[in-house]
């Protein structure tokens, strides 16, 4: 699976949400039963510093394994942590069988908040 390309923002100190479908080379929903999820956001991609993690452990990703998504939903209190800057992410899924499928990538523009 080739990962597709998102270029995304998440305002500081705003509630980030995302509803991500994920779908074989035949448009049909990937079966995620049993799978986790995890997205990682860095200054750059060689940068070993995390600006900000969420992952189906934490609860920050839901994982609907029967209807091929993945939500992901930051709360308000750990983007306000964030610097505005622009950054890159990506998504991955792990399946069951030990198969990791990176599922979404892009940059991540960290919008600053004016109203505190």
């Amino acid at each position: 699976m080739i990962a597709g390309v998102y270029n995304m923002t998440i305002d500081q100190g705003s509630t980030f949400r995302i509803i991500i479908g994920v779908q074989d080379s035949a448009y049909q929903p990937v079966d995620l039963v049993g799978a986790t999820a995890r997205m990682q956001v860095r200054s750059s991609s060689n940068n070993a510093g995390l600006l900000l993690e969420a992952t189906s452990e934490d609860g920050e990703i839901i994982v609907d394994g029967t209807d091929g998504t993945l939500t992901v939903q930051i709360s308000h209190e750990k983007t306000r942590l964030l610097i505005p800057s622009v950054a890159v992410y990506d998504l991955e899924i792990y399946m069951a069988d030990g198969t990791v499928w990176k599922v979404l990538k892009g940059r991540c523009r960290i919008q600053g908040e004016v109203t505190r």
